[in-house]
């Protein structure tokens, strides 16, 4: 559960507790891809604090909200007071946006990222505006916004950059607002812009590797965040933790020293990642299969609402290429074959045979 924090301290509270690297929790299923997998979620949890992790965003991609309420209530269980559990908006609708919100702090989240809708085509910031901030008045737990690019806003947007940078600036006033999230694909003229205008009042959660130590020079970061980490890294090769620590310790030459050590693993994991974040989405079973790799759950990826072309197909070759890339890089991986990787570590501990998922999306 997360430690209870005022509104009026949340913004000291994050810039003191949010250090270090946060990556990506995921849904498993059983072999229906409907059933939640709660021992997986679990699992989970412990793997990401085995790397190093201060916290856990959980992604609920597309299932209905009370099964994401019930993966966070687990997970926030699991956590106890070892790690944070956030997650985000991800939902088409306000009601189910709205639901959400409450419901993962009712069950001891720490934070929400909160974003406008892809598929939502407003009129003006005023829109905007309000939106995200219903979504904040909802609750009191901290609030991450985020920098991203939206074609809806772009239209009448002050920011050439189609971010609505002005409604970012009066939304990061509010007392339980905290965090800012810098995106992987950001323009480096806009990430500098968000530091210049939001720093002093939000803590920057810088996801690319390569911005930190230009950014890092000029303003303090100290969290790279609500990214699959494990494209970089595994508990016995804690590369991102260390680099991430280096940059706040602004140790730049130590840092960029320890960049290239990993940088093959973030190349062919940016390979993967940038296309699909380009047209809004991720590969979410390429993700999910790093992190079976390095000692995750796994577990094929149920996705609702996205097609083969916005999240991409695992294949041979792919899963092939990041076994050779971590081995490469020194990372230790599982030996066990894939069939594991579909049902899922537990599953399989419990007798559950590749040959019952009669449906693998996203996997050939």
């Amino acid at each position: 559960m997360a430690p209870q924090v005022s509104p009026g301290h949340r913004k000291a509270w994050t810039r003191s507790t949010y250090r270090g690297i946060e990556n990506l929790l995921f849904p498993s299923f059983g072999p229906d891809l409907q059933t939640l997998d709660e021992d997986a979620i679990r699992r989970d949890v412990r793997f990401a604090i085995a790397n190093g992790c201060f916290s856990t965003l959980f992604a609920s991609l597309g299932h209905p909200v009370d099964v994401a309420i019930r993966a966070l209530e687990v997970a926030c269980e699991e956590a106890s007071d070892q790690i944070l559990v956030g997650t985000f908006t991800e939902y088409a609708t306000v009601e189910d946006n709205l639901a959400l919100v409450k419901g993962a702090a009712a069950v001891g989240c720490s934070h929400m990222l909160i974003m406008y809708p892809p598929a939502m085509t407003p009129k003006s910031e005023d829109e905007v505006y309000t939106y995200l901030h219903n979504l904040i008045a909802a609750t009191d737990i901290g609030i991450v916004l985020y920098a991203a690019p939206h074609k809806g806003i772009a239209k009448f947007s002050s920011s050439p950059s189609g971010v609505a940078l002005d409604v970012l600036d009066k939304l990061a006033g509010l007392p339980t607002v905290s965090g800012q999230k810098l995106t992987q694909t950001i323009d480096p003229i806009l990430a500098r812009e968000c530091c210049v205008r939001f720093g002093d009042r939000l803590t920057i959660n810088c996801v690319a590797p390569e911005l930190m130590p230009l950014l890092g020079r000029e303003f303090d970061l100290q969290w790279s965040g609500e990214w699959s980490i494990e494209g970089v890294q595994s508990p016995d090769k804690p590369f991102l933790g260390r680099y991430v620590g280096l940059i706040a310790k602004k140790d730049f030459e130590a840092a960029e020293a320890l960049y290239w050590k990993f940088y093959p693993a973030y190349k062919l994991f940016s390979d993967f990642q940038i296309p699909k974040l380009k047209i809004g989405s991720h590969p979410w079973q390429h993700l999910k299969y790093y992190q079976w790799l390095t000692g995750g759950n796994g577990g094929l990826a149920s996705v609702k609402g996205q097609t083969p072309e916005q999240i991409g197909i695992l294949t041979a070759a792919d899963r092939q290429a990041i076994r050779q890339t971590f081995k490469s890089i020194g990372v230790k991986i599982t030996n066990a074959l894939d069939d594991e990787f579909i049902v899922g570590v537990e599953n399989a501990r419990r007798g559950v045979k590749a040959s019952e998922f009669l449906d693998r999306p996203y996997y050939e």
